[in-house]
C-alpha cells in the first residue's frame, strides 16, 4: 500500500471538498491517503515519507484571463 498527501489552499470551501473527493477515490483505490491544509504544514520534513502528491489550490477568476477579454491579462 503506497501512501499518499493530498494537501490544498481553500478560502470558501469548494476547494476543501474537491480534496476531500479525490483523498477518497485514493483511499477506495487501496492506498493510504493523508489529507492537510496546506497551513497546516510547517517545514518541509513534514512532505517526507509519502509515495505520491496532490496539492490543490482555487483559482478565482482570473486564471481564466482569456474569458474575460475587458479586464486583459493579469
Amino acid at each position: 500500500m503506497r501512501k499518499v498527501l493530498v494537501c490544498y489552499f481553500s478560502r470558501t470551501g469548494k476547494t476543501q471538498q474537491m480534496a476531500e473527493y479525490i483523498a477518497e477515490g485514493i483511499r477506495i483505490s487501496g492506498q493510504e491517503v493523508e489529507l492537510k491544509k496546506i497551513s497546516d504544514i510547517k517545514n518541509e520534513k513534514e512532505l517526507m515519507g509519502y509515495d505520491g502528491y496532490v496539492f490543490g489550490a482555487p483559482t478565482y477568476g482570473w486564471g481564466l484571463w482569456f474569458l474575460y477579454p475587458q479586464r486583459g491579462r493579469a
